[in-house]
């Protein structure tokens, strides 16, 4: 799927997507206006390396930096720091309400959150403050080490002196000996004027004005775009993964599948839309329209009736679907009486003569009344017909449900489809279709706001009440 089928199949499904977005962003708002406020206080720390530093100040000063930044959320440290505030929080979950960052040029900002402004300075400044402490513990244990380490050396090398001295040892091995000492005890001098790192704030923390938390309105636009990014990929996977028709061009898709010619059909189109249908139907009498779909609906047929009734000819529609009736709404008609009575009785010419009409179409509905093994065929009523043309409909959830009409379909057959049909289920009917005998000419595929639809049928009531 490229980009543009993928842009495509997002924007049929623009309504609904917003709808969701919009839904959960209003929710996340909601929830989020009802919980309680929370402050942030910041402090600025600064790592003060000491003159005797070896090395790149810059590179020490971003590892002590990384090791403070880790320190800061330590167990350890936020235990003491909420120990000096006499608070009771849970170690852990306090630890989410603290952040540590460091610039990269030996700053460190440090900060924490609150109910009231002054615990959150109160925090900030005792982990400041434990901070310091802990980081000078540290270094002054690491020295402590450090000299135990170089005494424990130089004691040992005392006693291997003595040791050599009694035996008698070679007067270089006791020369090396003690210029092994001397480097021992200039360690020690060493390590004794040694200068630790520090920390010291800069920056103290100061009471915030307003809340940093919640934020409704931040929190809201975030759901809303996530939801329409997830939104939309999730509509595309759909479509990937059911095998829908292309939204570009449906009509492509269902030729290919079908093999006969395909035309996409909107509500708002008129009947030139369907211009290219009639080479395809010829010059037959009868025209059989199958809908299929969940939503039953004549718009099609209805489409192809006024196309051949602008081309001069005298039209009849007449709608055989019994079990699932569409005309009679698509030109505001009673259901009955219609078909179902006229197969019953009277005389077929003269009331096929005196139907309801506009503009050169006739309509017939489907009518209520059970049928009967006396019932007069279908295909009686088309060939008592005075008009030129006659467009069958019928409406049916699947071809499947052709089975009880199909020995009075005759002539060549339009199957019409919804847009969101996949090209599995497509195949399937075309399959049925052809398995049935019938002669399938052409596909059409609905697509589009139904809205559309329901104000072209309102139009026709219009116009056939006029007439």
């Amino acid at each position: 799927m490229d980009l543009m089928e993928h842009a495509a199949a997002v924007w049929a499904r623009k309504y609904l997507l917003l709808a969701v977005a919009l839904t959960v962003a209003i929710g996340v708002y909601a929830l989020r206006s009802t919980a309680p406020e929370q402050y942030e206080a910041t402090t600025t720390l600064q790592i003060r390396l000491p003159d005797t530093q070896v090395g790149d100040p810059s590179s020490q000063a971003d590892f002590y930096g990384e090791t403070v930044v880790g320190l800061a959320t330590s167990r350890l440290v936020v235990e003491q720091a909420l120990a000096a505030v006499d608070r009771d929080d849970d170690p852990d979950d306090a630890a989410d309400d603290i952040t540590a960052a460091a610039d990269g040029d030996s700053f460190l900002e440090l900060g924490a959150s609150g109910s009231t402004p002054e615990e959150a300075v109160d925090l900030t400044v005792a982990l400041a403050d434990v901070l310091i402490e802990q980081v000078a513990a540290e270094q002054a244990a690491d020295f402590a080490n450090q000299r135990a380490a170089v005494t424990q050396a130089v004691a040992q090398l005392g006693r291997d002196r003595r040791t050599a001295l009694s035996d008698g040892t070679d007067p270089f091995e006791r020369a090396a000996l003690d210029r092994e000492r001397e480097a021992l005890l200039g360690s020690l001098r060493t390590i004794a004027e040694k200068t630790p790192w520090r920390l010291e704030v800069v920056v103290p923390a100061v009471e915030p004005r307003s809340p940093s938390a919640p934020t409704p309105t931040r929190d809201a636009l975030l759901a809303l775009i996530l939801v329409l990014i997830l939104g939309a990929e999730l509509i595309v996977a759909r479509r990937a993964w059911r095998g829908s028709l292309s939204v570009r061009d449906p009509a492509k898709d269902a030729g290919d599948v079908a093999g006969v010619p395909a035309l996409v059909v909107r509500p708002d189109q008129s009947a030139a839309a369907l211009t290219p249908l009639l080479p395809a139907i010829g010059s037959a009498r009868a025209v059989n329209v199958i809908q299929s779909g969940r939503v039953p609906q004549a718009h099609t047929v209805a489409l192809l009736a006024e196309l051949l009734a602008a081309r001069g000819e005298d039209v009849l529609l007449i709608d055989a679907g019994k079990a699932r009736p569409t005309v009679h709404a698509e030109y505001g008609l009673d259901v009955a009486p219609g078909l179902a009575e006229l197969r019953r009785s009277g005389n077929l010419e003269t009331r096929l003569k005196d139907l309801p009409g506009s503009r050169g179409v006739h309509v017939l509905p489907a009518g209520e009344v059970e049928l009967s093994s006396k019932t007069r065929r279908l295909a009686d009523v088309v060939k008592a017909a005075p008009q030129d043309r006659i467009a069958l409909a019928t409406s049916v959830s699947s071809v499947d449900g052709l089975l009880d009409v199909v020995a009075d379909l005759d002539g060549p057959l339009v199957l019409d489809v919804d847009g969101d049909i996949t090209r599995k289920q497509l195949r399937s009917q075309v399959e049925t279709l052809r398995g049935l005998g019938l002669d399938l000419v052409a596909v059409t595929v609905s697509t589009g706001d139904r809205t559309s639809g329901r104000r072209a049928a309102a139009r026709r009531t219009s116009s056939l009440a006029e007439a």
